[in-house]
């Protein structure tokens, strides 16, 4: 391996982010494979809310009935909008829609409405996985043959 000082730094800095991006990943799919279970669900209220600057999302208070109890949530419905008054003329749609919740069969007070597989922060963690990799051969590589030369 490559013994510069200022290189092991900032491989050991990529390290660190892969760990992270990693283990936010992996949690992410694990709740995304939780909520298993889709059971019907009515909705008491909706609302557009601004999630950031220009970013509206429909947000909707519901209920479902589990193995003969009621369970209630709040979640997103859909991806986010640039403008209110698009996020307003897709609520009159969702509106007159019948919903399913997912719910996670173990801790039915998990769900959600919406349920978006963690593509982004998948692809993210494994081109952080694949870049530790390349640098390590790198330096590997690099190190071996500036090994060589000092002999």
């Amino acid at each position: 391996m490559h013994q510069n000082k200022i290189w092991l730094f900032f491989l050991s800095l990529i390290v660190i982010a892969m760990i992270a991006f990693s283990f936010c990943a992996t949690q992410q799919v694990m709740h995304y494979r939780h909520l298993s279970l889709q059971v019907p669900a009515h909705v008491m209220r909706w609302d557009v809310q601004e999630e950031k600057a220009d970013l509206y999302t429909i947000m909707a208070e519901y209920f479902f009935e589990y193995q003969g109890r009621t369970y209630s949530g709040y979640s997103k419905v859909t991806s986010s909008y640039k403008n209110p008054w698009s996020a307003q003329k897709a609520l009159s749609g969702f509106q007159q829609r019948a919903w399913s919740v997912w719910v996670d069969p173990k801790h039915p007070m998990l769900s959600t409405l919406y349920k978006p597989f963690p593509y982004k922060s998948v692809l993210s963690a494994s081109v952080l996985v694949g870049l530790v990799v390349y640098l390590a051969i790198l330096g590997v590589v690099v190190g071996g043959q500036y090994g060589r030369r000092a002999h």
